[in-house]
């Protein structure tokens, strides 16, 4: 029985009681977070290095060994979206959301690692175009075969639809063949890769690169209300070298740790990144420290204190 079976009613209908369990889920959310995605020994050590304590280690173990042996997934196939809610482009700069904006290709690959935005950005072309999206996960297939796959293409789509293969990296070129043929004309293919296999079997080439400071900071200005010109290029600076996923699920978290303090989503958001900063290499924050201070909005010694990279070192490597 748990701990929270023991609380008395009224001591729980408090608004410090209230209060304390958001608390309490902000923190099992960060740990969560920062758990190793992989279930068994290694996450409950890297839950137990994380936690502060309070109990809050126990509560994210228990969780992990309760689905430390998930039921085989049912593989999955083809699924319908007939309408697609989107409001803008991904984390994308200027160069390529120009060449998305005037694409006029029937059939398109998009290359890079995960958290990249191939997911969001095939949403937004289908949203685009106004069609339904037909989606296939091929990492959700298991081991059905490319002619099945194709087969429930062939049944499931209708002409104009956008047609998204996800994980193509997970079949070989015989069986990406086959299902990027099969869709109906006019359709318009979108195939996700993290390498560029499939480029051979596809109108046109997208390779999405990390985001750099321009486009972090269109995203913070559009995304984070009352983030001001400056402090949103700090952020993007300190954000250097994140997925457009990482940075967005930053802000996610800041807006929850807002709703439940009287902390500003600006000021949440800064301390999220540069608590993220500070988990990275070395030579990772001195590269966005000496970025940080080619803006010119801090000083050499600011920078310095926000990241901690010493000035000799700043100085050295913008004289480089």
């Amino acid at each position: 029985m748990s701990a929270a079976a023991h609380t008395h009613r009224s001591a729980r209908s408090t608004s410090r009681g209230r209060r304390h369990v958001r608390a309490v889920a902000d923190d099992v959310a960060h740990l969560v977070e920062r758990a190793a995605p992989a279930h068994g020994p290694a996450a409950r050590v890297t839950v137990g290095r994380h936690a502060d304590g309070g109990g809050a280690a126990e509560v994210v173990t228990v969780l992990l060994e309760r689905t430390a042996a998930p039921a085989r997934a049912r593989p999955h196939g083809i699924r319908i979206e007939q309408t697609v809610e989107i409001d803008r482009l991904p984390v994308v700069d200027d160069d390529l959301r120009a060449r998305l904006l005037g694409a006029q290709t029937t059939s398109l690959l998009l290359v890079g690692g995960a958290g990249r935005g191939k997911t969001t950005l095939a949403r937004w072309l289908a949203h685009r175009r106004g069609r339904p999206l037909a989606t296939l996960d091929l990492a959700t297939t298991g081991d059905r075969s490319a002619a099945s796959l194709a087969d429930e293409i062939r049944r499931g789509t209708t002409a104009g639809m956008t047609l998204f293969i996800d994980n193509a990296h997970l079949r070989g070129p015989a069986a990406l063949s086959l299902l990027v043929g099969v869709a109906p004309e006019p359709c318009a293919t979108v195939v996700a890769s993290e390498t560029p296999d499939a480029a051979h079997l596809v109108d046109q080439v997208i390779t999405l690169e990390l985001p750099g400071i321009a486009a972090i900071e269109a995203l913070l200005r559009t995304d984070v209300c009352n983030v001001d010109a400056k402090a949103a290029r700090v952020l993007a600076a300190l954000s250097l070298g994140e997925t457009p996923a990482s940075i967005m699920r930053g802000i996610e978290r800041a807006r929850r740790f807002s709703s439940m303090t009287e902390v500003s989503v600006p000021e949440a958001l800064r301390a999220v990144t540069l608590e993220r900063f500070w988990t990275w290499s070395p030579r990772r924050r001195s590269d966005a420290a000496l970025a940080l201070l080619r803006l010119g909005d801090l000083s050499q010694r600011a920078v310095s204190a926000m990241t901690g990279v010493s000035r000799d070192t700043l100085r050295r490597r913008g004289a480089a």
